[in-house]
Parts: structure tokens; sequence; C-alpha cells
């Protein structure tokens, strides 16, 4: 069972279109975060991190050395259901987290409004990074309902 971690809002609130629609955007980021204990507490982790830079159109990955060799191409970042299960073991709690962007969520004055919240893995695996989707937020979630191309 996936662990489901904190949304960010990011880039300003609603204007007049709720998170709740689906909504034309792009991917901007994609990770993997864990909690692994050690000396008795929870230490965050992240796995692997993909996401576009405003100097970089390709894009940048970061990835945990002990996880490297999972994870080698950032624009195709998938989790099989046997890599899935490795983390699992791995780590005490862990999640995919994707963040979209998209106009319709902008407010503020700001171009565009961005969230990045947990989703399923299958979403993850779905949309990479710069990938054109149709995404809705709700309930600390993200989920992907199509993916329109890059």
């Amino acid at each position: 069972m996936l662990t489901s971690l904190s949304a960010a809002v990011v880039g300003g609130g609603l204007a007049g279109c709720s998170a709740f629609a689906s909504v034309g955007g792009f991917v901007r980021k994609k990770e993997i975060t864990g909690k692994r204990r050690t000396s008795g507490s929870l230490r965050d982790e992240t796995v692997v991190s993909v996401g576009l830079t405003k100097s970089s159109d390709e894009p940048i990955m970061d990835v945990a050395k002990e996880w490297a060799d999972r994870f080698s191409n950032p624009g195709e970042l998938h989790v099989s259901t046997t890599l899935n299960d490795l983390l699992r073991d791995e780590y005490e709690e862990f999640g995919y987290v994707i963040g979209v962007c998209s106009k319709d969520w902008a407010g503020g004055g700001d171009p565009l409004g961005c969230y990045t919240a947990s989703t399923r893995r299958e979403d993850f695996n779905r949309a990479q990074v710069g990938d054109h989707v149709k995404a809705s937020y709700s309930d600390s979630s993200i989920e992907i309902h199509s993916v329109e191309g890059t």
C-alpha cells in the first residue's frame, strides 16, 4: 500500500477554477520519497527526483546512490511491480509524487499555478516530466486523466 504524502501548492491560489476539475497542464516534477528508520526515528529520503528548471527544457534527475542503477533515464521514469516491492521492503513508508502546472490553476497575477502532491503508481508511470496532461487535484492527491503528448 502506498503512503500519501502532503501536498504543497506552488505559484498562487486558484482563480475561478476548481482544482477538482480536469485541466490541461504539464508535468514539471516527479519523485519518489521514503522514510527509513535510523537510530529510532524516521528519516525522510528522496529516492529519485526528476524536474524541469527554468534554465533548461531537459529534465534534470537527482537519484540516491543506492538506486542509481534502477533509474538512469530522466525522460522515462517508470516503476515496475518488482521495483515497487523493493521500495516497500526498504522503506517504512514511501510514496509517489508528481507536480503539474496549469494556466487554469493560476491566481494572484501568476501565469501558472502548480500543485505538487501524491499520486498512484499507475499515474506516476503514465506521465513523464514535460508531458502535456489532463489532470486534477483533490484530497491532497493528483490524478492524471490522460497524456496529451510532450
